[in-house]
């Protein structure tokens, strides 16, 4: 659960939020977990440039299921499949939008969440991960990490709610 997050950040403020750890931490684990709890009450949009949508649609249905990924992909036997049905109906019922982002810049980004935006009224977004953003010039990686962070940063102040933004450190 993100109680402990809560507890520490007093829950989930319009702003940007950066959440940084090395490789295979958790932290695009920690973020969906926030956006499944999230979209089950209100709508969340995550931006991927890390994993395909189908790859975080199984991660969602195992999270609501309890079923591991591995026995969603070959034959179940009748009561993982019948989880497996109870929690495809769980994930129909989520407000969760998956935009794909590979290869776009912070600012062709926006421009694809705008009309999303306008269109659902996301409670929050999640944008994963900060590094894979393309760079619009040449810039040294911490020129383009302060650009790309200026860029949320500012579309969550516009928007009025939080962005989770995860990065690699």
């Amino acid at each position: 659960e993100l109680a402990i997050y809560d507890d520490f950040m007093t829950g989930l403020h319009p702003g940007l939020h950066i959440i940084g750890g090395r490789a295979g931490t958790g932290k695009t684990a920690l973020a969906l977990n926030a956006a499944i709890k999230i979209a089950q009450r209100e709508p969340v949009i995550f931006c991927t440039a890390e994993m395909t949508p189908s790859s975080l649609f199984l991660r969602t249905l195992s999270y609501l299921t309890g079923l591991h990924i591995g026995v969603m992909v070959k034959p179940m036997k009748a009561q993982e499949f019948t989880i497996f049905k109870a929690g495809l109906t769980k994930l129909n019922a989520l407000k969760m939008w998956f935009l794909e982002i590979q290869g776009l810049d912070a600012s062709r980004i926006y421009s694809e969440l705008l009309p999303l935006y306008h269109q659902v009224n996301p409670a929050l977004i999640v944008v994963d991960y900060l590094q894979l953003v393309a760079r619009v010039r040449d810039d040294s990686r911490y020129v383009a990490a302060g650009q790309v962070s200026a860029t949320f940063k500012t579309a969550a102040m516009q928007f009025k709610i939080p962005i989770i933004l995860l990065s690699q450190v």
